[in-house]
């Protein structure tokens, strides 16, 4: 048995309490599917935002979508595919909504008070790269960055990203490979 089949049987469990007759049921299913896949729909949202407060609000956006719509998902494609497609659709909508906003970079606090100076060098090096990732992914176009994330940062396959994005694998192969391009560029350019 594959990963992929011990997700999809975990999700199929899952499913089939969320649409419980028991609203007790419904409800702590309902969460136990927010609990699992939160993490992932923020760093999507904030990946595709750039924008802490638009990827919070997008985030909030995905699991008002993905409630209202589960009576309707009919499991054609995985659960985790289908969240991620509301995911890019709904933090997309955020984003063009609010392109004003200014990312605020993230507070980076360090308990440095009995650290040596090359652990504050080497923590505050990762912290500026960190950033700098930030600001290159933020200007690369959508759906460059939109590939970088889901292989990159969520470790999806290419076959699920096409999926997800309803491309063939050798458009994301392809996209793929412009957007790292794309990103050393630009990382050498800050």
């Amino acid at each position: 048995m594959t990963s992929a089949d011990t997700y999809q049987g975990a999700d199929d469990a899952l499913l089939t309490r969320v649409r419980s007759a028991d609203a007790r049921v419904r409800r702590a299913a309902f969460e136990e599917l927010v609990a699992a896949y939160h993490g992932r729909v923020y760093r999507l949202c904030h990946g595709v935002t750039n924008n802490q407060a638009d990827a919070e609000e997008a985030c909030q956006d995905v699991f008002v979508a993905v409630y209202r719509g589960l009576d309707g998902f009919r499991g054609q494609a995985r659960l985790a595919t289908w969240i991620y497609r509301i995911t890019l659709r709904t933090a997309a909508r955020v984003r063009a909504r609010s392109r004003h906003r200014q990312e605020v970079p993230e507070s980076a606090s360090t308990n440095t008070s009995n650290s040596q100076a090359g652990d504050r060098g080497r923590a505050m090096a990762r912290i500026i790269d960190r950033d700098r990732l930030r600001i290159a992914m933020g200007r690369l176009g959508l759906e460059h960055r939109t590939v970088l994330l889901l292989v990159l940062v969520e470790g999806l396959r290419h076959t699920e990203v096409a999926q997800i994005l309803g491309i063939p694998v050798g458009t994301v192969w392809s996209r793929l490979h412009y957007a790292r391009k794309l990103l050393r560029r630009e990382l050498e350019n800050l």
